[in-house]
């Protein structure tokens, strides 16, 4: 990937051709909402793949952490998974072309890298340029010569390469390229490349030609081509330059050039190499010195070559080749200095700092989103919530959560309803040797897929609690070659923390053992639980992990978010439409694409009619109400003489509901009557959403029913509902009387 010496006076020279016009690349930003809870030690979700992204300018604060951490999730990361889709074909060498949205993805990479460091970040493509560089790039695709030392890039291809062409050649003549990758990931490749080296000596010289061009202030039109892995080619990308013509100099945010830059910068953008370029500086005699948190860091300088202006590049802190900078448990402040820099003559030293850091972990000094509004709103009540405004937003996004208490007990009995997942090379379900009951659940593994994923995945979204808890009994049948898991995500099920394990030993457990895993940790957020099975290596025999009597308590199941549109105020309006406890919480949009973590929820309880559970005769259940009108208490109609619900008010087209949820198995009693049009206008009752009785319409006066609640915890909910026309009678439902046994 070394540039050649024709390369680096094509880099360094002032082309005398007039500017092409500017991309016509930017187009509307396509937003879409990523569902999944964030936080520290959590990747804050990317752009959706194929959406388009911001291409720049941009400007982040580089010593504000929290502007640099955000500017790498809404820029870097949103940039990443975007699909290529070519066009072309290596077999008859048709250079093709990639998707708009993939050519404006490796933009917002360069914009981004350029942004970070302080040099003009409003690079734009041609069409011209991107044909260019498309054919430079199938020539490099197509090279893959049989011989492994034979040179596979080049900046001056011979005609007898595959798929040659004059447009090609002349482009590789003035691009980066790169082989393994393309787009935005070539283009970190070209910031991050591996430190040359000799096999029993020091490094060679190495000017960071890909490097120091991609960060050239005095280039701002560029083009890119790429080609994917495929039959007969191989990744491949050309990063083509052109240098503005104007003759004077563009400003820089630091003077100088360096990489990694001033200020903060994810671990993730830092490797071996180091470097700083300065337009008119001497550095033939120049000094380098790191220290890192006060401490000195062993350095050796590299190259002091002019590549697209004079500077310095030295290798830091040991490390050698490709490698990427250590993840720092805390910020890693390193002080740079620069001497004997001449300029005009006259002997300067550069001073600057550079903090190293994970942008996983958010700054406990960062102005934090605060959500304000109401407590205990009440059903169907218009709330208005709002958060403090954050620098650089463009938008913001709001989320709401319901949540209604779960309660969990499965023993397997009733097949996987609870749970989805692979379990291994059989059913999960096992009836030879239960703990209790008729059967239990049961992971697998075997010599031939022991690298397959082995899982039973709760199917629920958890807000945990300071009691969440979870019960099981236990029973291995597997080796020290594997490991029994609890695992807990926090974000949906993209990655996942053990927080039960248990090897397996050398014999057969002939047993159940009784186990809890508290999940207190997790208080709070919204998780999803699994149990997995994992291979550490060594014999490959057929094994398996028994579990039955899973018992989870203390928890609240949250039903599908409702993610609203961007707005460019931090304003929510909320509307419940029944009684339950509700989260809300808000995330920023920056850059017009790619969002922040989604803010602490703010917790809402959405208070039913009064007297609601009392009318029922059953305080003990929470209660919701919704719909169109909300049921309530009245005295009027009753089964027991006393109260009972009565449906709210409605027009034609319209229905309301009352609901509870219900721990089986259980009978529940209850009696109900109806004054409807009939045959139309119908009061039902489901379990779970599914029909638990025949629901009645038209005249029907108190009847008691019956309904079998299985086990674990059920929603039962009572609905009232009207067609388009005509109303009968006083158009209304009860219920009285309920009873659990």
């Amino acid at each position: 990937m070394r540039l050649t010496a024709r390369h680096i006076r094509i880099a360094g020279h002032v082309w005398n051709r007039r500017r092409p016009e500017r991309s016509t690349l930017r187009r509307a930003i396509a937003v879409a909402a990523a569902v999944g809870l964030t936080g520290a030690g959590l990747v804050a979700p990317s752009a959706p793949a194929g959406a388009a992204t911001p291409v720049g300018p941009f400007i982040v604060d580089p010593d504000n952490r929290e502007d640099v951490r955000q500017f790498y999730y809404r820029v870097h990361e949103a940039s990443n998974d975007v699909p290529l889709v070519w066009t072309g074909d290596v077999a008859t060498c048709t250079p093709g072309t990639v998707s708009a949205d993939y050519l404006e993805a490796t933009l917002t990479r360069i914009n981004y890298l350029r942004a970070m460091a302080g040099v003009p970040s409003d690079i734009t493509f041609t069409a011209e340029n991107n044909a260019t560089a498309q054919a430079a790039a199938l020539i490099m695709a197509a090279r893959n010569p049989t011989d492994p030392n034979a040179e596979v890039l080049s900046h001056d291809p011979p005609p007898d390469w595959a798929c040659w062409t004059q447009q090609g050649r002349d482009g590789a003549a003035t691009s980066n390229l790169f082989r393994g990758l393309t787009g935005p990931a070539a283009m970190d490749g070209f910031v991050l490349e591996g430190l040359n080296q000799n096999p029993n000596g020091p490094p060679v010289d190495d000017s960071l030609g890909h490097r120091r061009t991609l960060l050239n202030p005095q280039i701002l039109t560029m083009g890119s081509g790429s080609v994917p892995n495929g039959p007969g080619a191989t990744a491949a990308e050309a990063q083509l330059m052109v240098v503005d013509p104007s003759p004077v100099r563009h400003p820089t945010r630091d003077r100088f050039v360096a990489w990694p830059p001033r200020g903060f910068v994810p671990y993730q953008m830092v490797n071996a190499k180091w470097s700083f370029s300065l337009l008119g500086g001497d550095f033939s005699a120049a000094t380098v010195s790191m220290r890192r948190n006060g401490t000195a860091v062993p350095t050796v300088i590299v190259s002091r070559t002019d590549f697209a202006g004079p500077g310095i590049v030295w290798g830091a802190d040991g490390l050698t080749g490709d490698t990427r900078w250590p993840k720092p448990a805390n910020d890693d402040q390193i002080v740079v200095t620069i001497g004997n820099v001449i300029i005009n003559g006259v002997a300067e030293t550069f001073t600057y700092t550079t903090t190293v850091f994970d942008p996983a972990l958010a700054d406990p000094a960062r102005t934090p989103l605060v959500i304000t509004g109401p407590d205990a709103p009440a059903v169907n009540e218009v709330t208005t919530f709002t958060a403090n405004t954050i620098p650089n937003a463009t938008g913001y996004q709001w989320r709401s959560t319901k949540f209604l208490p779960f309660a969990l007990t499965d023993g397997a009995e009733n097949g996987t309803v609870n749970f989805e997942g692979a379990a291994g090379d059989r059913s999960p379900i096992d009836t030879t040797g239960p703990a209790s009951g008729t059967a239990s659940f049961i992971l697998t593994k075997n010599g031939g897929r022991f690298f397959d994923p082995t899982t039973l995945t709760l199917n629920r979204t958890l807000r945990a609690g300071a009691d969440t808890r979870l019960t099981f009994t236990s029973r291995l049948s597997f080796m020290q070659s594997l490991a029994a898991h609890v695992d807990v995500s926090t974000d949906g099920g993209a990655t996942w923390t053990a927080v039960f394990t248990e090897v397996g030993a050398n014999a057969e457990d002939a047993t159940y053992v009784d186990k809890q895993v508290s999940l207190a940790a997790f208080a709070g957020q919204q998780i999803r639980v699994r149990f997995s099975m994992e291979y550490l290596g060594g014999p490959m025999f057929n094994h398996a992990w028994f579990i039955d009597d899973i018992s989870l308590i203390g928890a609240e199941e949250a039903f599908a978010p409702v993610i609203g549109e961007v707005t460019p105020t931090p304003t929510f309006t909320f509307t419940p439409t029944e009684a339950a406890i509700y989260e809300i919480a808000v995330r920023v949009q920056s850059f017009g694409s790619g969002f922040a973590e989604w803010s602490p929820g703010k917790r809402v309880v959405v208070t039913a009619p009064a007297g609601l559970a009392e009318a029922l005769d059953a305080p003990g259940l929470v209660w919701a109400s919704g719909g169109n009108a909300s049921w309530s208490s009245q005295a009027a109609v009753t089964h027991d003489g006393v109260d009972a619900a009565q449906s709210g008010p409605m027009v034609d087209l319209q229905s309301t509901f009352a609901s509870t949820t219900v721990t089986g198995p259980a009978t529940l009693s209850f009696w109900w009557k109806v004054e409807s049009e009939g045959n139309f206008d119908f009061l039902d009752v489901t379990v779970d959403d599914q029909p638990a009785l025949p629901g009645i319409s038209g005249a029907v006066d108190w009847e008691q029913k019956v309904i079998a609640v299985p086990a674990g915890t059920h929603t039962i909910r009572w609905t009232y509902s009207k067609d388009e026309s005509v109303s009968t009678g006083r158009d209304a439902a009860w219920v009285d009387q309920l009873v659990i046994t």
